[in-house]
């Protein structure tokens, strides 16, 4: 009898023994992988469907918001522009007021922004940034309000546009009013918001918190995004949106 762990017999045994334990590495470690990549995929799909869901819920919360309702309805930002200007000088150390804009910046703030003419004074009391030529300074403060969420509120657009050209001839006032742009073709994919924003330009003769501006509560759907005084022109102006239905649009049961 021989040993057959010596002699060429146990060479063969552990070459063979070598290649099955790194065969074996081989085939734990490829296992590895494998399971470490469909771990990966299942992860990333996760990720997919999270974003996927976030997005679908992003889209359902704006088409349950309606953007009017967070904006101050327009006796409310007068009133509170009608604070702001009450504090508002005319003149400042040779520089006189040339601009003033009101618009609303939170629902706590507005945002005043004047511009000055110099007339006599020098750029040292300019009030604000100076221009290049040294003859005209521009400037923004904030000015707080209180605003509360306004009327749902909206009428058909045939409607809403009779009912602020009613106001407009009601009170002797200018109005210039625009449709927005036509929707473009859609992959039927994007919703398409069931109301629009027609744009406003009244023309005041007077500050609107004295007499004109009483009405516009009663257009439904106005909101108004500035209202401004230019001196020259001694002029005052109102700009704002006119939220309405589109043809055939309502709102659902769940913006009611």
């Amino acid at each position: 009898m021989r040993d057959v762990l010596t002699g060429p017999w146990k060479s063969t045994a552990s070459l063979a023994a070598a290649v099955a334990g790194v065969a074996s590495l081989v085939a734990g470690g490829w296992y590895w992988y494998d399971q470490q990549q469909e771990a990966e995929r299942e992860a990333q799909m996760r990720r997919q469907r999270a974003i996927a869901a976030a997005q679908s819920a992003n889209e359902a919360a704006r088409q349950r918001a309606l953007p009017w309702v967070e904006e101050a309805a327009p006796a409310a930002f007068l009133q509170a522009c009608r604070r702001a200007w009450d504090k508002q000088v005319l003149a400042d150390a040779g520089w006189t007021l040339a601009s003033w804009r009101c618009k609303p910046a939170t629902p706590t703030t507005l945002s005043i922004e004047t511009s000055w003419k110099r007339e006599g004074g020098v750029a040292a009391n300019a009030p604000g940034m100076l221009s290049v030529d040294g003859n005209l300074a521009n400037a923004t403060a904030p000015s707080p309000a209180a605003f509360l969420p306004s009327p749902r509120a909206v009428n058909a657009t045939a409607e809403a546009q009779r009912s602020i050209w009613t106001y407009a001839h009601a009170n002797g006032v200018g109005l210039q009013l625009a449709m927005p742009p036509p929707l473009l073709p859609t992959d039927g994919k994007t919703p398409v918001d069931p109301w629009l924003a027609m744009t406003a330009d009244i023309a005041f003769g007077a500050p609107p918190w004295l007499v004109a501006g009483d009405g516009l509560d009663l257009v439904a759907g106005l909101r108004l995004t500035e209202v401004s005084y230019e001196a020259a022109a001694q002029g005052w102006k109102g700009t704002g949106k006119l939220y309405a239905m589109r043809a055939g649009a309502s709102l659902s049961a769940r913006n009611q």
